[in-house]
């Protein structure tokens, strides 16, 4: 066990005095996943201690929460309950904690009052909700699942019909919708409506690149991330062509049909990772933990610099199996 690594964890079990938030980004549910796993890979039972006291916090919590976007609300919470049920964390019936959540989030959706780009961070907060609910084999949501997936794809449509600007905020809440739709096509029911979609959003794509060559970078791996994961080609026959082509000339990557990795995790990975792009290192880190130290007066700062810590981790842990994070 590093010194910067103990700085990092003791940092964030410090954090419960900073942060009321119970969300992903900014929040116990963030601190509490790195906890759980720290725990395992530096062997320190304190930690998971620590962390079982912080989910016992946000389950209290839950009920009052308002926010329902991703990042600091019920659907990132749902993303984290259902990780740590399923790496065999904790136990409990996900069922219990969100069947009343879920009509809540539909109504809210439904009436397209859930504005994913308003928040810092965009993603597609109601797809990744609905992904999270139904990887339950027991699945007993508050509403009918095939109806939610109906809105989920009306609101898909409706986005990418419309003059879509792709940036970095918006690039990540592509990969999201991605994710999401080639987790739909997988169904017979719902292929041929959500490869339409995708088809639609592969067009765009080349369009912005075509516009924009720098947009590669980011674009590229989208589209290979969304080729990885179609292992059984339901989805458009063009994107094996277009993802070897660019990963090939411009990413000088081969794009391999079968990857021997958690493709999930590895999503769950770059969800957070586009946000900084940081290669993770000592000075960072330590630049980091010296602020949270400096600014112990400053609300506002600290929070910054605790959430520069937290999604960094979360990144660390689907990315790379926590060996940079905890090597420093």
């Amino acid at each position: 066990m590093t010194e910067t690594a103990l700085k990092i964890y003791n940092h964030l079990v410090m954090a419960e005095n900073h942060i009321a938030n119970i969300g992903l980004a900014n929040g116990r549910m963030g601190i509490a996943l790195n906890l759980y796993h720290a725990s395992q890979t530096l062997s320190c039972k304190s930690y998971r201690d620590f962390a079982d006291s912080l989910i016992d916090s946000i389950l209290r919590d839950l009920g009052t929460c308002q926010d329902l976007l991703f990042f600091n609300g019920i659907t990132g919470i749902s993303m984290g309950i259902s990780s740590l049920i399923r790496d065999k964390f904790i136990e409990t019936d996900a069922n219990d904690l969100f069947i009343d959540m879920d009509r809540k989030i539909y109504l809210e959706a439904r009436q397209r009052k859930i504005n994913d780009f308003a928040g810092e961070f965009s993603v597609f907060s109601f797809g990744l909700y609905l992904l999270n609910r139904s990887d339950n084999k027991d699945l007993k949501m508050g509403i009918p699942l095939d109806q939610a997936i109906d809105l989920a794809l009306s609101i898909c449509e409706e986005v990418y019909a419309q003059h879509f600007i792709f940036d970095t905020r918006s690039i990540t809440y592509t990969n999201s919708v991605l994710y999401f739709l080639i987790n739909q096509a997988k169904n017979k029911k719902y292929r041929q409506r959500a490869n339409s979609i995708i088809e639609l959003i592969v067009a765009k794509i080349m369009i912005a690149i075509n516009s924009d060559p720098k947009l590669i970078i980011h674009l590229g791996t989208t589209l290979a991330l969304t080729k990885a994961f179609d292992k059984k080609n339901v989805i458009s026959n063009r994107l094996p062509k277009i993802v070897s082509k660019l990963s090939k000339k411009i990413m000088k990557i081969e794009a391999k049909n079968d990857v021997d990795i958690d493709l999930n995790k590895i999503w769950e990975g770059i969800l957070f990772a586009p946000l900084y792009e940081y290669n993770v290192n000592e000075t960072t880190v330590n630049n980091w933990l010296d602020n949270i130290d400096l600014f112990s007066d400053n609300q506002r700062l600290v929070n910054i610099d605790f959430q520069h810590l937290i999604l960094c981790g979360l990144s660390n842990i689907k990315n790379t199996n926590n060996q940079n994070l905890f090597s420093l």
